[in-house]
C-alpha cells in the first residue's frame, strides 16, 4: 500500500477549525481534493504530517499561527489607485485578485506602490497553461500573489496580502482517501487529475 511521500498524488478531505472550534472550511468526503505530496501546494507544516500516512488514516494536527499561516502584518496591506482595476469587472470587497509583480516591485516596502496585471481566473487550471516560450520568459520574471480587497472608494482600493486565517492558530482533522504514484506530467504541472471514483470512500 502506497504512503504519503515525495511524487505520491495524495487525496483527502478534512476540516479546519481555530482554536476556539469554529469551523473555518470544510472539505466534505464527495469533495475530495487531491495534490502532489512534496512541493508545498499545501503549507509545509501540514504536509509535513501528512508524510508517511496511508489511505484510511485519520489524523488530528495543531499549529499555531507561526506554525500555519503567519501573524497578520499590517505591512502587507497596499493602497492602490481604483483606475488600475478598469478590466475587472464587479469588484467588491472580499473578492481574491491575484497580481503579477516583479521581484524589483514585490520586495518594495511602500504601501501606495502601483500593482501591474491584476486579474481574476475563472479557471484554477489557467495558472498552470503553458501558451507559447515567450509567455514562461515572461512569466518566470514575475511573482504570483494573492490580494482580498477590504475597502473601495472613487480613488483607491485597500488590498491585504495577509492570508485570511493569518494570526489564528488552528486545528485540522484530515482523512487520507487515497495515494498513488503522480505522472510525469501531473508533477510537472502540479496540477493532478482526480480520480472520477474518489468519492467512493470507506
Amino acid at each position: 500500500m502506497s504512503k504519503v511521500d515525495l511524487n505520491q498524488k495524495v487525496t483527502l478531505y478534512y476540516t479546519l477549525r481555530n482554536s476556539e472550534g469554529k469551523i473555518l472550511e470544510e472539505i466534505p468526503t464527495n469533495e475530495a481534493i487531491t495534490y502532489v505530496h512534496g512541493y508545498n501546494q499545501i503549507f509545509p507544516n501540514l504536509e509535513k504530517g501528512l508524510q508517511g500516512l496511508s489511505p484510511g488514516d485519520v489524523i488530528h494536527l495543531e499549529f499555531s499561527s507561526n506554525e500555519a499561516f503567519g501573524e497578520y502584518d499590517e505591512t502587507k496591506i497596499s493602497l492602490v489607485d481604483r483606475k488600475e482595476f478598469s478590466s475587472i469587472n464587479n469588484l467588491a470587497v472580499g473578492m481574491e485578485i491575484t497580481a503579477l509583480e516583479d521581484n524589483e516591485d514585490f520586495q518594495e516596502k511602500d504601501s501606495s506602490i502601483t500593482r501591474d496585471h491584476f486579474w481574476t481566473p475563472q479557471d484554477p487550471s489557467d495558472l498552470f497553461n503553458d501558451e507559447d516560450d515567450e509567455q514562461e520568459e515572461t512569466e518566470s520574471e514575475l511573482v504570483e500573489e494573492i490580494y482580498v480587497v477590504k475597502e473601495i472608494s472613487d480613488l483607491v482600493v485597500v488590498l491585504d496580502a495577509n492570508h485570511p486565517y493569518s494570526g489564528m492558530d488552528v486545528i485540522f482533522d484530515v482523512t487520507i482517501v487515497r495515494v498513488e504514484p503522480a505522472s510525469v506530467e501531473e508533477i510537472e504541472k502540479l496540477y493532478p487529475e482526480r480520480n472520477s471514483d474518489d468519492d467512493l470512500l470507506f
